[in-house]
């Protein structure tokens, strides 16, 4: 297995979840077979193979997505909502560490909510 550093980093947060107005997020390490999950942006271990920044009302919906159990419209429409998000300066989706991204697929789970949560620029 290769070792992988994703993170995703929020601004804008909401005041019930960070009443100090600080930024939020996470980051999960896969390093020899092991996964450590961080909770602050400020204690990452090394630069993220995968980041994504924003705002976190337009981040959250990419967030809580899984490609691989998503609907053809689903994708289609996560499709239409990412490049406006990016477009507008909302969100940011890139590699810190400069390492292909494309060598890590989505894991395959079981999605419960059929409904769409792209809502935000419709």
């Amino acid at each position: 297995m290769q070792d992988f550093l994703f993170a995703e980093e929020f601004s804008h947060t909401p005041l019930y979840a960070f009443p100090d107005g600080s930024n939020g997020g996470f980051w999960v390490q896969l390093r020899n077979g092991r996964i450590t999950v961080g909770t602050s942006p400020a204690s990452l271990p090394a630069l993220p193979d995968k980041k994504t920044e924003g705002r976190y009302a337009p981040t959250l919906p990419l967030g809580r997505t899984v490609v691989s159990v998503m609907t053809e419209g689903e994708k289609k429409e996560q499709g239409e909502f990412v490049p406006k998000a990016v477009e507008h300066g909302h969100i940011k989706v890139y590699s810190p560490s400069g390492r292909d991204l494309e060598k890590f697929p989505m894991p395959k789970v079981p999605s419960s909510d059929p409904d769409s949560i792209f809502s935000y620029y419709k």
